[in-house]
């Protein structure tokens, strides 16, 4: 008789473990973008929620010169970033109506988790991209540089 309930509860466990695997995965799953330059085309994941722009690249251990993460947002503001949690230097580059307002370049991973700089733009931005490091200079991406978005 036990027998049964067992097989019961491990079949209504796996189910629910399923389900709560796939819920997660897609939560935190992102939308793709070209973030089209003149010289280079980026793929970006594309932060949307705020769960996915307080995570931003933490984490991640690589990231290739034509990847990066777009953060949007619903109208410009001085949005500030931090590197909470990140394993690898980044540029990060704040735009807005087409074209690149700001450059941080070569911001490195923290070196204490509990003293965390603060990046900010000197003009206000709808967008914000991160990119490896030395993209900037690599692709001579500078102030006022042109940009388009495009569905993938």
């Amino acid at each position: 008789m036990w027998r049964k309930y067992f097989i019961f509860f491990a079949i209504i466990f796996a189910g629910l473990s399923i389900a709560f695997s796939f819920f997660e995965r897609s939560k935190n799953s992102y939308k793709k973008i070209a973030v089209v330059f003149p010289n280079i085309t980026v793929t970006a994941d594309v932060a949307e929620t705020q769960e996915q722009k307080i995570k931003g690249l933490a984490g991640r251990a690589v990231l290739k010169e034509n990847e990066g993460m777009l953060f949007l947002y619903d109208k410009p503001d001085y949005h500030t970033f931090w590197m909470k949690g990140m394993l690898i230097p980044i540029d990060i580059l704040w735009i807005k109506d087409g074209y690149v307002v700001d450059i941080a370049e070569n911001v490195p991973p923290p070196n204490d988790e509990d003293d965390l700089p603060l990046y900010k733009p000197k003009e206000p931005a709808s967008e914000v991209l991160e990119v490896s490091t030395g993209f900037a200079r690599k692709y001579s991406i500078t102030i006022g540089e042109s940009y388009t978005l495009s569905a993938l």
